[in-house]
Order: structure tokens, then sequence, then C-alpha cells
């Protein structure tokens, strides 16, 4: 039976800059995935770059992003908690927070699978039918993230971020989803991933025991799995010691073009075909390939996923827009950690505020010149929530308002990267261009609105949203400058692809 397909709302080659593309994940067809060169990727952002342009370094015109970010776009985490310093603060209140963040979305991932696995349970719909993206192969370049003041708290981070990105490919259908590593520890941290999935998800099974080189979880049409890089010569560059979309890349690509099948070709590679493609398909099942990050939370439409399938059979790349939360007072806990306490149980500061304003209308810490949460040393690390324009927030709803989730792209121009600033992607001490509003600044020191809006200047242009079925935290503009304006109808079409569903 064929499934609806529906317009895939695209925009024209010409309004995109390169760094617009960049997200560090895409989807691509077979012939682009084995045409990309790991030996030219020097730099861990070149496994994105070689698939968005051409060896003569123009975008190719396959390359394309969706008009309505709604449609294909990831929340990129792991430089918004940066900004809060959960790798440095002594108090933990604040990593706990970030931590139960992504515990929150598993959650609520996980409930809406298993309440529809209900649902299609006591239906007749046949259960043989596979997703329309179920021939894709999703890697996730791994690496733990590392809390040098704190070495505690890295495990405990990378395992739940991780979780929170599994669980968010799980509605695309992928057939498979190899999490990719190269460090010893690496496997320890993903298999805690793999057991909070199973935990969440009914009907979720580890495949093979913790002891195991390798391992995977079953979850309807979708296997996890992990895959150890052998070598470091697959990782090691001039730039980096370890350059793991490099050898990610370089081990399915092994495995399809049928190099690890022999026992001499596993030895000499000290790997072999099944820990990079499973034992349930052999090479040629694999037509389209996703690459992405740990921290990287992947976004769709199930509608249109029939429309991107065949779209990568018509040879188009998709490349989602790059989310950048931006560190926010709605993204700060009232309460400080205690011990034991359940982080699962703290509200975010817009959850209470009519609750506490009605306990004490006097308290200082609701008042104009202090934040509203657990301690005003914070105060100069995120966008207070009673400065215009970042106090204007626009949930955006695809559970409870589909026909309202849509922000529509504004089309070719980076206000926080204009000239009147600097084109520069790291202006400030290094620091993304976003952040500059961060740098520098005594974070326990009070600044009237005015300063602080001349601190962020470079935000004010953007609308602040949030995602209700994300995160939930706060995001402005992508990582390149790029902005999106929040509509209750579909955005207007530019270019707009009509395919039809294929014959076969």
């Amino acid at each position: 039976q064929q499934q609806p397909t529906v317009p895939l709302n695209l925009i024209p080659k010409g309004e995109l800059n390169f760094y617009d593309y960049f997200s560090d994940s895409w989807l691509i067809t077979k012939h682009n995935f084995l045409g990309l060169n790991t030996s030219a990727m020097s730099h861990v952002e070149q496994a994105c770059f070689q698939a968005i342009r051409r060896p003569d370094y123009y975008v190719h015109p396959t390359s394309k992003m969706f008009v309505d970010w709604t449609d294909f776009m990831v929340e990129h985490m792991s430089k918004w908690w940066g900004v809060f310093r959960i790798a440095r603060d002594d108090d933990p209140t604040m990593f706990r927070h970030v931590v139960d963040i992504f515990d929150h979305y598993l959650v609520k991932k996980a409930s809406a699978y298993n309440q529809g696995l209900g649902r299609s349970s006591s239906s007749s719909q046949e259960s043989s039918v596979l997703p329309p993206l179920h021939r894709t192969l999703a890697m996730v370049a791994f690496r733990e993230y590392q809390t040098a003041f704190h070495p505690e708290r890295g495990p405990l981070l990378t395992s739940h971020v991780l979780a929170a990105t599994l669980a968010s490919l799980i509605p695309m259908g992928f057939g498979r989803i190899l999490v990719v590593g190269y460090e010893p520890d690496d496997r320890t941290r993903v298999f805690e991933a793999f057991e909070l999935i199973e935990a969440s998800y009914k009907g979720a099974t580890l495949r093979h025991p913790k002891h195991s080189n390798t391992f995977s979880l079953n979850l309807g049409p979708t296997e996890f799995a992990y895959a150890k890089i052998p070598k470091e010569g697959w990782v090691k560059t001039f730039a980096y010691d370890s350059n793991v979309p490099k050898g990610a890349l370089r081990g399915v690509q092994l495995a399809i073009q049928g190099q690890l099948k022999t026992e001499k070709e596993a030895q000499h590679h000290g790997t072999r075909t099944e820990e990079w493609l499973g034992d349930k398909y052999d090479a040629s099942y694999w037509k389209y390939f996703y690459l992405t990050e740990p921290d990287t939370l992947l976004h769709t439409k199930p509608e249109l996923l029939p429309s991107i399938r065949e779209g990568l059979d018509r040879g188009l790349s998709f490349f989602p827009h790059r989310l950048q939360p931006i560190p926010h007072e709605h993204d700060i806990p009232l309460q400080k950690f205690k011990g034991n306490d359940r982080p699962q149980s703290w509200q975010l500061p817009f959850e209470q505020q009519q609750e506490e304003s009605k306990k004490n209308h006097h308290d200082k810490k609701t008042t104009d010149h202090h934040p509203k949460h657990f301690s005003d040393r914070f105060a100069g690390m995120f966008l207070p929530a009673n400065v215009h324009p970042f106090s204007n927030i626009t949930i955006l709803d695809s559970k409870n308002k589909p026909e309202e989730y849509h922000c529509c792209d504004a089309g070719n121009g980076w206000p926080g990267r204009s000239k009147e600033f600097g084109t520069d992607q790291l202006p400030c001490d290094n620091k993304s261009w976003w952040a500059c509003g961060f740098v520098g600044v005594d974070p326990s020191k009070y600044r009237p609105p005015a300063r602080i809006q001349q601190l962020h200047k470079r935000l004010m242009p953007y609308p602040m949203m949030s995602l209700e079925q994300g995160t939930g935290v706060i995001f402005g503009p992508t990582n390149a400058g790029r902005r999106c304006f929040p509509s209750k109808s579909p955005c207007a079409s530019q270019e707009l692809h009509v395919i039809p569903p294929s014959r076969s």
C-alpha cells in the first residue's frame, strides 16, 4: 500500500550561506555517502562539509534545507550547557538540572511511543509494514563529555544526553542506529544509554551481554548497536588525535563496499562487517545514511517521511536547521539541589511563577531586580525573563497544536552576524557570536535592562522559542545566525518539490 506524500517546501540554493547547511548532521543517499573521502577529513567538521559541497567547494545543487524549520531541525545542546559552566561549578544544582532536562525528554518520547504501541496493537494495521526510512543506517559519532573539575559528572551527562539523542531518532523509523566510539570507556557510556532506552520503552531488549565486545538493542523495527573503531589510523589526523566522525564513516563505508567480509580482511582491519551492519540485512539493503553527534536531538514531522524518502531517491541530500539553545531564565531551576532529592521533581521558573507569586508578593526573588531561581550568582549566565524582547517566548507544540507548528525561514539574512557586529563566527574570546554577551561578565553582578540589551544586542533581532515536544529550553537563531519566525499557518512556498509516490 502506497503511503501518501506531501510536497517538500525547500529553500532555494541562492538563499543559503554555506554555513547555514552545517549542523554536524545530514541525511544522504548511498551514492553520496560512498563518495565521501575520509582520507581528506583532517578536521571533524569536514565529515559534514564534504556532504554539503562538491570537490570544487561549491555547494552541491542537491543539498537542501526546509523553509519550515520544524520540518527538519536539530537541537544542539553542548554549547548551551557550556555557558552554564556545569563542568566547573562546585554547586551541582545546574548540572543535575541539565541531566534532568534530558531525562524529562526521554520520558516524554518514550511515553508517546508506548501509547502509540498500545493503539497500534489494538488496531488492524499490519505490523509488517516497515517505516519509509527503514533502509537508513544512522551513525552517531560518539565521544564522552569531559568535566575535568568534577570528573564524576561526565559519565552521567554523557549517557543521559546520548539516550535523549537516540530517543529523538526512534520516530524516524531508521532500520539501524549505530553508535561508534573509539576510547576505552566509550563502550560503557553507550551501554548505560542503551539501558536507559530499555528501561523506558516497551519491548526494548538488549541483545548481547555487557561483557561482549559489541552489543545491540532491539526496539520494534529499529536495531541500536555499538561499534568500536579498531585502529588509531582511522581517527588520527594532523589536527586531531581522535576524529571519530572520520572513523565512523570509514568503518561503514568498508562494510558497505564488502571489504570486511573475509577472514583475511577482518584480521587486517581488526573488525568485521557484522559489527557495522549487523546480521539481519546485507550491505545492499542500506540505501540512505544519517550522521549526527551524541548531543544533537532531531525533530521532523511523521507525515513528511515518505516524501523525504522519495526526495532521497531522486538524489537530494537533506540538512537540518541547527537550532542554537540560548541560556535563559526559563531554563533555571528554582530549588537548590539537595543530596538525594529526585531532580525529576524540580520545576522551571515559568511553571511555578504563579504559585510563587501567590505565596509571597514581597519575596525579593520575584521582583524585577533579582532572578527567580536558586542563586543570584548565576544572573550573568542567562537571558532574564523580564527584559524585552527576551521575555516574549513562543511555544511550538507539535502534539496539541500541530496546525500551528511552524517556524518560517526569514530568508537570506544573519542579523546577529551582520556588518554592524562583524560576520566572524567566533568573535568574542573564541566563543560563538551568540554567546558574546555571556563572555567576561561577573555572573553575580546586577545589570539594568538597558545594559542587558546592550550586552546581548546580537540576539535582539531573534524571536525566542521553545519546543514543547523537545527539550523545552529556549532557542533563537541557528548556530550560523539564520532566523525563522513562528507562524500559525503553513509557510509560503519557495522551491516546492511535488514528489509523487514511487512505482516500486
